[in-house]
């Protein structure tokens, strides 16, 4: 259970989140934003901040890694791009939401 988790420290404290932004984090409007799925799908759609809080969400644990986690490492081999992380770039954490699955599926995704 997620609560035995969070006891035993499993759980990253918000804190001690890692976090990486590649851009300026977008200031949205609650009212005006919305969700699009659209493309090589059956149906487009696009979803209100205030549908998607309608739907049912769940949470589960997760581990949320950096692509360029132990970079620092692979500098030292070959020289690459980006940031120099060391072994730091991971966290675990509780994502609630919708599933993906689930907006796709609503858009005809099978």
């Amino acid at each position: 259970p997620l609560s035995e988790l969070m006891e035993c420290g499993a759980i990253t404290p918000a804190p001690l989140h890692f976090v990486r932004n590649h851009g300026a984090v977008p200031q949205l409007d609650w009212h005006k934003h919305r969700i699009r799925v659209c493309g090589d799908v059956g149906k487009a759609t696009s979803i209100s901040m205030r549908k998607l809080l309608s739907m049912k969400a769940i949470s589960f644990p997760m581990l949320m890694v950096c692509a360029g986690n132990r970079r620092k490492e692979q500098n030292m081999k070959a020289q690459t791009i980006g940031f120099s992380w060391g072994p730091a770039g991971l966290s675990n954490s509780v994502w609630t939401g919708v599933p993906l699955h689930v907006l796709l599926r609503n858009a005809g995704v099978t």
